[in-house]
C-alpha cells in the first residue's frame, strides 16, 4: 500500500469516526399546531418495539430507560418549551412517550481499545401527545451511537433526547415564523 492510500485511508476512517457518534434524525409528524407554553408535559411509558428473538439481556435496562427519561426533562427544560415537564401524569396537557426500535447493547471496553467495533447504538420513535385530543403532533425516529472508549453507553441517551428537544424548538419556531410572517 503506498503512503498516500495510507493517508486516504486514515483520513476515510477518521471521518467514519467522527460521524459514527453523530446522532441523526427523522422527523415522522411535523408539528402543525402551536404549543402552549405555560402547559404541563409529561414523560410517559418509552417501549420495548424490538423484535421478538431479541435476547433479554441485550435489551436496554429500566435503569437505561429510566436515564433517558431524566434526560428528556433536563433538555426540554432547557429549551424551555413547557410551562413544567414531569415524569409521573399530573394533569399535563402534553406527553413525550417512545418506541425502542433498535439497540446495540456494545461493549465499553471493545470501544476503548478498538474504538467503533465495541459501539452501541439506538434508535428511539419519541412521539408529543396532545393529551386533550390523543393526537401525536410530533415525532420522529432518534438515532444515536457512541463510538468512543472514553464515553459511556448513557451518552446516546442524552444525545437522543437533546435532539429531540432542539427538533421539536426548530418546528416551534417554524410554525411561529410561518404564522407571523
Amino acid at each position: 500500500m503506498t503512503m498516500q492510500n495510507s493517508i486516504k485511508l486514515c483520513l476515510l476512517l477518521f471521518v467514519l469516526f467522527l460521524f459514527s457518534g453523530c446522532a441523526q434524525y427523522i422527523i415522522t409528524q411535523e408539528l402543525d399546531q402551536p404549543i402552549s407554553h405555560n402547559s404541563p408535559c409529561s414523560i410517559g411509558p418509552i417501549t420495548d418495539e424490538l423484535p421478538e428473538d431479541f435476547s433479554e439481556e441485550d435489551k436496554p435496562t429500566m435503569e437505561a430507560i429510566d436515564d433517558l427519561k431524566d434526560q428528556l426533562i433536563q433538555c426540554l427544560n432547557k429549551e424551555e418549551i413547557f410551562l413544567g415537564i414531569r415524569r409521573e401524569l399530573y394533569e399535563a396537557h402534553y406527553e413525550v412517550t417512545g418506541s425502542i426500535l433498535d439497540y446495540k447493547k456494545g461493549s465499553g471496553f471493545l470501544r476503548f481499545m478498538f474504538g467503533f467495533i465495541g459501539s452501541a447504538k439506538i434508535t428511539i420513535e419519541l412521539r408529543l401527545v396532545d393529551l386533550s385530543s390523543n393526537d401525536v403532533i410530533f415525532s420522529g425516529n432518534f438515532k444515536a451511537a457512541v463510538t468512543s472508549g472514553y464515553a459511556s453507553g448513557d451518552e446516546m441517551y442524552k444525545k437522543v433526547a437533546r435532539d429531540f428537544a432542539k427538533a421539536l424548538k426548530k418546528g416551534l419556531k417554524k410554525l411561529d415564523k410561518e404564522r407571523n410572517g
